[in-house]
């Protein structure tokens, strides 16, 4: 009976330093909100500190890092696959970022989020390596051409949107 109160005692003091750590956040006290994300030890509060570090901190590793000690808590945590793959989006690493976001839609495949995250790594992706092939002077593929024929730069495109999600 002992050992079942202090586990709740635990998991209450670890919910009450990742309530905490999201109210300094929010008051826009990110270095407070670190240590109080640390003694948490969820795997909610590594994947804010991987956003922190990622967004804030500007320290991709160090982020990779707590993102990487949230999946060791839960492997399945789809959330952190889709932060990963905006790390690497945001990084010029987009092979790693189709990797990652695929993870977080074969967990998550309802997400609308992850649809969409899918969404601007493809069309960037793919715009980037049309601008690549025109600036080498290489000949540009059938998929380059049919992206860029159905880009529209003025906002989002409904129908490639809707071509990432079907591929799924």
């Amino acid at each position: 009976m002992d050992s079942i109160i202090v586990d709740l005692k635990a998991k209450n003091c670890k919910e009450e330093n990742f309530l905490k750590a999201k109210d300094l956040e929010a008051k826009g006290l990110t270095k407070e909100a670190i240590k109080y994300y640390k003694l948490s030890g969820t795997k909610e509060a590594y994947n804010n500190l991987g956003g922190i570090y990622a967004e804030i901190e500007e320290e991709y590793e160090l982020s990779l890092e707590y993102y990487d000690k949230s999946l060791e808590l839960d492997e399945n945590y789809a959330t952190v696959y889709s932060n990963k793959a905006s790390l690497f989006y945001n990084i010029d690493e987009p092979e790693k970022a189709l990797q990652e976001i695929q993870k977080a839609l074969e967990l998550g495949p309802d997400n609308y989020i992850f649809y969409y995250n899918k969404f601007i790594i493809v069309h960037n992706y793919n715009n980037n390596n049309l601008i690549k092939s025109l600036q080498l002077g290489l000949p540009i593929d059938e998929t380059l051409k049919k992206t860029l024929k159905e880009m529209d730069y003025s906002s989002l495109n409904l129908s490639e949107f809707q071509r990432v999600k079907n591929e799924n």
